[in-house]
């Protein structure tokens, strides 16, 4: 009787503790569920951080190059070209005789300048004598001036002087042709076309949004088609008081030394005009979600190992980041691998920060 109750005790207990074991594997095994779901819940995410930097803006436009200076030189009066002194290309100082021409009017100025000049000289030789009355020498004297100026000043106009250096870039009449005062290939009255280009200048509409930011002096650097390896500095030289109303934009002038003259009015090239440096907040563009249909911007902030939206509004772009205006401060941990595939309170979990550089 004792024997088979040791036995039923020990079978007991046997039973006892093969129950606590099974309790204890399955508890064990419930847990790893749980840690193992709670971990396949979680959203891989990379993040980078958002900072604040010291950047230089930088504005870009495209524009064509123009001669600091251009004239098309003609003549107050019409008449024959008798002389042409240049040729295309011919680099010329200011005031030099370019080109002649015979009129009408000349010769007839000419005419009566020779014949007063000839009474004049009658006049002061009675007047030695005492022969010619006071009066009559003064009237003389008037009129010998008047004719002396009437035909300089038409001798001056049929000739075309230089008005300032620069280049010979077309003629539109040779000698022996007549020229008139009519609009002829120039757009107005013209025999020569003169540049100057040992300075240049691009134009280049700034929108109305900018042009608060553009200042007399501002550094320029112009890159152009013809030479792609090559950087021209430059500075803005005038600045447009007024918006066009129907444009909404303002010319800015930007002036290129050309001492080589290497740059050619009429080549397309690309501006970038620097602003002065400011501290920017920073965010890899890869964190942007743009919203279609209605243009907003907005990001996914971790905040407590979750997902938060948060609209901001982006500024200028440099490079790889954008400059954050509003919603997001320095520090913010964002989304940006991995952004698509979580929403608001999405739990997440952070394989790779990064941080803007």
């Amino acid at each position: 009787m004792i024997i088979y109750k040791n036995r039923l005790f020990i079978l007991t207990i046997t039973v006892i503790v093969i129950l606590i074991i099974a309790i204890g594997c399955t508890s064990s095994k419930d847990a790893a569920t749980d840690k193992d779901s709670s971990s396949a819940n979680k959203i891989p995410v990379s993040t980078v951080k958002v900072e604040e930097q010291t950047v230089t803006p930088v504005l870009d436009y495209s524009g064509t190059v123009e001669p600091w200076s251009r004239a098309a030189l003609g003549s107050e009066i019409p008449g024959r070209i008798v002389a042409l002194n240049c040729d295309v290309g011919d680099i010329v100082k200011k005031d030099s005789l370019l080109a002649e021409l015979g009129s009408e009017n000349l010769i007839q100025a000419r005419a009566k300048y020779d014949a007063v000049k000839k009474d004049w000289e009658r006049i002061i030789t009675l007047r030695e004598s005492g022969t010619v009355t006071q009066q009559a020498y003064d009237q003389m004297q008037a009129a010998y001036e008047a004719a002396q100026a009437g035909y300089e000043k038409v001798r001056i106009s049929t000739q075309i002087r230089t008005p300032f250096n620069g280049v010979i870039t077309k003629k539109y009449l040779d000698v022996g042709e007549v020229y008139s005062l009519f609009p002829g290939q120039a757009g107005s009255p013209a025999i020569i076309e003169l540049m100057q280009i040992d300075t240049v200048k691009v134009i280049v509409a700034v929108s109305e949004s900018q042009y608060y930011k553009i200042a007399l002096g501002q550094e320029a650097m112009l890159k152009l088609d013809a030479y792609p390896d090559t950087q021209f500095v430059g500075m803005v030289s005038r600045v447009a008081p007024t918006i066009n109303r129907l444009t909404r934009t303002a010319n800015v002038e930007i002036r290129f030394a050309n001492n080589s003259g290497i740059i050619k009015p009429g080549m397309f090239g690309f501006v970038k005009i620097s602003l002065p440096a400011v501290n920017v907040l920073l965010l890899n563009r890869d964190a942007l979600i743009k919203q279609e249909g209605v243009g907003i911007f907005y990001v996914f902030k971790v905040q407590n190992n979750k997902a938060a939206r948060v609209n901001v509004i982006k500024g200028d772009s440099f490079g790889d980041f954008v400059e954050i205006k509003s919603g997001l401060k320095q520090g913010d941990m964002i989304i940006t691998s991995g952004k698509m595939k979580v929403k608001t309170g999405s739990n997440i979990q952070i394989v790779s920060p990064e941080v803007t550089k």
